[in-house]
């Protein structure tokens, strides 16, 4: 395994001016160090005052979450004037063997919620976070033809309106054509995927922290897991996609594109 080291975990607050630290390199070692980043961006670590976090991943939303637990003995709501939207980043170190990882996220505060006293000095709360892609897919609109294999649908969605490369793995199946329907783009990457599949299996759209967004079959994900353990396979010539697979009973009827 390895261990996890939080670099530091940064708030950039609208419209509040901080002073310059005489010396960055303690930034992770202080609930109150303030800097500026390369860019210029005036930001906060609030490390100190998080008493935990955590950051919500899988394969059936579209989208990161992020969540901060926090123990406020400054009153850093009134302080930073939050009230949605600022930007949070998380950086974290991972230890390995023979190697040492850093995982970034980029999130944005959605709500502050569970404001409790807990004695005259301080008070604890949860702070919710979305990625920008949350709040763009609000601000958004599909309402144009379409005429093309789902998988390159979208990738078109993904790199129009997020910007975002994304990682295909699997097929999606023929081409469809139509219009959509004035939806938002997460509801219309939903609409292509209710029509398409990658040899009778479905496909999933999702968001991961190290490696972006992602389009995979259940096919490909069971290849995946297939790979070098040929013991597993079951060596039926009639069988279809599911059948190579401890995890069965998903046997279906061989079809064409198993030939």
């Amino acid at each position: 395994p390895g261990s996890f080291q939080v670099n530091h975990l940064r708030l950039y607050p609208h419209n509040v001016e901080f002073m310059p630290p005489e010396d960055l390199e303690t930034e992770g070692q202080s609930s109150a160090g303030n800097s500026t980043n390369e860019e210029k961006n005036k930001f906060a670590n609030i490390l100190g005052a998080v008493k935990s976090f955590s950051i919500a991943e899988g394969i059936y939303q579209p989208t990161l979450f992020g969540e901060l637990i926090i123990v406020d003995a400054t009153n850093m709501i009134e302080n930073y004037r939050i009230q949605g939207g600022e930007k949070v980043e998380i950086s974290v170190q991972q230890t390995l063997k023979d190697k040492e990882k850093i995982i970034e996220a980029e999130f944005y505060i959605s709500e502050i919620v569970g404001i409790q006293k807990v004695n005259i000095g301080g008070q604890t709360y949860k702070i919710s976070l979305v990625t920008k892609e949350f709040f763009t897919n609000s601000l958004k609109k599909e309402n144009s033809p379409f005429n093309a294999e789902p998988t390159e649908l979208i990738k078109n969605i993904v790199k129009s309106h997020f910007g975002k490369e994304l990682a295909v793995n699997g097929k999606g199946g023929p081409v469809i054509k139509g219009i959509y329907p004035k939806l938002r783009p997460f509801d219309a990457i939903n609409f292509i995927l209710r029509n398409s599949n990658d040899t009778q299996t479905p496909l999933f759209f999702y968001q991961g922290v190290k490696d972006g967004y992602h389009l995979k079959s259940y096919k490909s994900i069971l290849d995946t897991m297939n790979e070098g353990d040929p013991e597993q396979e079951v060596f039926n010539p009639n069988a279809g996609v599911y059948s190579k697979y401890d995890n069965k009973p998903f046997g279906l009827p061989k079809t064409q594109e198993d030939e």
